[in-house]
């Protein structure tokens, strides 16, 4: 049974981290508890779109980690004030809950120069749907192709999704990303394309994601410009419940949705 989902990239900018969070806020209109652990501790943003205050933030994942606070004192329910016009809780039948990673530039640092324990971020993805009882729990990572922390978090989530864009560069880092994961585990892999132009043959991509990585495309997601205009500032899914890249996210929960039975 799937109830861990990690969405991990080789390149940066491939948009995982709009994806999750749309992931998160399309299970809560389903009724369904999800959690969110930003993991990207080099680079966290996760906060943001959900609107949470850095300032606001007394505890954290790097807390967490480095021992100095009880994990539930780190998470935050993020699901109110998503309404894109008054900010007034929406009513969601379910619920989102977030870990947050420090964005302050000397908790960054510190990451850098020091690392953090990886069997305690195991630990509190284990802990977080057992505590909360959630029905999935998302992880957005820090994007590449590190063996000592990227990879294996992301083989250790019941559900792999590898995020790249329709882009040579995208593809070859994908690879080299497979070849580690591959060493591990990669029995629970598929691929998103995020940024697809419109006119992109949707079953050439399909082909060249079979022949380049021998794992199924399960989401294109349409470029928006209006996602892109958006920036950091909400969830899409609340400001453009139609909208065509709205609309894959929606196919892609349902997929998740199909093989966690």
């Amino acid at each position: 049974m799937i109830r861990t989902i990690c969405v991990h990239s080789f390149r940066a900018g491939t948009g995982k981290t709009h994806i999750i969070a749309n992931i998160a806020v399309q299970m809560a209109q389903r009724g369904l508890r999800v959690g969110i652990i930003d993991a990207d501790l080099y680079a966290p943003g996760m906060h943001r779109l959900f609107g949470l205050d850095p300032a606001a933030i007394m505890h954290c994942l790097n807390h967490y980690l480095r021992g100095e606070s009880e994990l539930a004192r780190t998470v935050y329910r993020v699901d109110a004030g998503l309404d894109p016009f008054t900010r007034e809780p929406i009513g969601l039948a379910g619920a989102v809950y977030l870990v947050p990673a420090c964005s302050r530039l000397e908790a960054i640092n510190r990451v850098w120069q020091e690392g953090y324990d990886l069997d305690l971020l195991h630990e509190a993805v284990s802990r977080l749907v057992i505590d909360l009882n959630l029905d999935y729990l998302l992880i957005d990572t820090h994007p590449g192709a590190n063996e000592q922390y990227d990879i294996l978090t992301a083989v250790f989530a019941d559900l792999l999704l590898l995020t790249l864009c329709d882009d040579d560069q995208h593809f070859e880092g994908t690879a080299i990303l497979l070849d580690g994961i591959r060493k591990l585990d990669d029995s629970n892999t598929y691929i998103i394309i995020n940024r697809s132009p419109y006119y992109t043959d949707l079953e050439g991509v399909q082909r060249r994601v079979l022949e380049r990585f021998g794992l199924e495309l399960v989401a294109r997601l349409p470029v928006s410009v209006e996602l892109m205009l958006l920036g950091s500032s909400g969830i899409y899914t609340c400001y453009a419940p139609d909208d065509p890249w709205v609309g894959g996210i929606g196919q892609l929960l349902d997929f998740i949705c199909r093989i966690s039975v």
